[in-house]
């Protein structure tokens, strides 16, 4: 049943209606349709107001708001998103949850680009701080690597020269690591 019946049929909002809503959004984003993203994210964060905030969906939508108008190029926009996210996944899931060492990821890509270098290295480093915690566990996943190849690339621009070749031996030293792991563990 498309969302389009589901909300003929059934007017009162609901999680699914809500989760539907964001995931459609996100398709619109990837096909570089950001108006109509943002007015189904408005839509979803509306409906999930009615279902009550305090719910970590209420993240997700501020998470993808910050990433819709990171691909904008609005930069403030999707700082202000992100931090919001960030401020609810805190709050809802912990400082130990793979989500928010992501949104603090999404945060320090956005700061990146806006070439606020210093901030940017502080969001990569508490994003690999709770990586490296959280995800011991996940031997196959490359977010540590992808935090320390953007932390990398923060030092860099931020010409702390020393501090970034640190963390490309950091990078190529997960790389082999996870490289290693392909013959070792079977895929599941």
């Amino acid at each position: 049943m498309s969302l389009r019946t589901k909300q003929h049929f059934n007017k009162a909002p609901s999680r699914d209606k809500v989760i539907s809503i964001n995931n459609v959004a996100m398709e619109h984003a990837k096909r570089s349709n950001y108006d109509d993203a943002l007015k189904l994210l408005d839509e979803a964060y509306t409906m999930q107001h009615r279902l009550g905030l305090n719910h970590h969906d209420t993240s997700l939508i501020q998470n993808n708001r910050g990433k819709v108008y990171a691909m904008m190029g609005e930069y403030t926009q999707s700082e202000n998103s992100f931090k919001e996210a960030l401020r609810l996944r805190r709050r809802m899931l912990t400082n130990e949850h793979t989500s928010t060492a992501g949104t603090l990821h999404q945060l320090g890509e956005t700061l990146l680009k806006a070439k606020k270098f210093t901030q940017a290295v502080e969001r990569f480093k508490e994003a690999l701080a709770i990586r490296r915690r959280v995800l011991q566990q996940h031997l196959k996943n490359r977010g540590i690597a992808e935090t320390l190849q953007c932390l990398g690339q923060a030092y860099k621009e931020s010409g702390q020269e020393e501090d970034a070749k640190e963390m490309k031996k950091l990078l190529d030293k997960e790389l082999c690591r996870l490289d290693s792991l392909k013959c070792k563990i079977p895929v599941v």
